[in-house]
C-alpha cells in the first residue's frame, strides 16, 4: 500500500500524478480543488481569501504523514515553517528557502545574468525584465526599459538582465 504524501499549493494536480508515479498516494490541499485532481485522491480547497494561511489549518486535518509545497507557497516560508512542525516536509525547509528566494543572495553564489535594485541604473545598450521578489510562475514578469526602470521601481520588485538561451531547471523524487 502506498504512503499517504500531503501536497499543499496553489495547484496540487501535476504534484499528485508525480506523487502516484512515485509511489505516494497524494491528499491535496489546494485553490482549486479540480475534479482531475479529484482522480488522484482527496482534496480539499482553500478559500483565496485566505490563502495562503488557510493552508495551516487544513493541514491539521489531514491524514498523517509527510507533505510537500507546490508553486506559490515558495513565497511564504512561514505556512512552511507552521505546517513543518507537525509533519515531515520533503523539500526545502523554511530557514533555507528564505535564503534561495533572494535573487542577490543567489547571483553571489551562481553565475547569473546582470541584476538591478529599484535606485539602480539600468544599462540601455542591454535588455531588461522587471521581477517580482515574491513571484512564482512567471506571473509579474515583464520587459522594462532603462527610462520605466527609474520611473516606477518598487522595493518589491528587481530587474534582471534578458539573455537569450535555453532556459533548465530540475526536480527530485524521494521514493516511498
Amino acid at each position: 500500500m502506498a504512503r499517504t504524501l500531503l501536497i499543499v499549493g496553489a495547484s496540487g494536480r501535476a504534484a499528485a500524478a508525480s506523487a502516484i508515479r512515485a509511489g505516494w498516494q497524494p491528499v491535496v490541499i489546494d485553490l482549486f480543488a479540480d475534479e482531475d485532481t479529484r482522480a488522484f485522491g482527496p482534496v480539499s480547497q482553500c478559500p483565496l481569501a485566505e490563502y495562503p494561511h488557510g493552508f495551516i489549518a487544513l493541514a491539521e486535518r489531514a491524514p498523517p504523514g509527510p507533505w510537500m509545497y507546490t508553486g506559490g507557497l515558495e513565497n511564504a516560508p512561514d505556512v512552511v515553517a507552521a505546517i513543518s512542525r507537525n509533519r515531515k516536509l520533503l523539500g526545502v525547509p523554511p530557514e533555507v528557502l528564505k535564503l534561495v528566494r533572494d535573487p542577490f543572495r543567489l547571483a553571489a553564489i551562481l553565475p547569473m545574468p546582470a541584476m538591478r535594485k529599484p535606485g539602480e541604473a539600468l544599462d540601455p545598450e542591454k535588455r531588461w525584465l522587471r521581477k517580482p521578489l515574491r513571484g512564482s510562475g512567471g506571473f509579474g514578469i515583464a520587459p522594462v526599459t532603462p527610462e520605466e526602470w527609474a520611473a516606477t521601481a518598487t522595493d518589491m520588485e528587481y530587474a534582471q538582465e534578458l539573455v537569450e538561451g535555453n532556459s533548465y531547471s530540475a526536480a527530485f523524487v524521494i521514493p516511498p
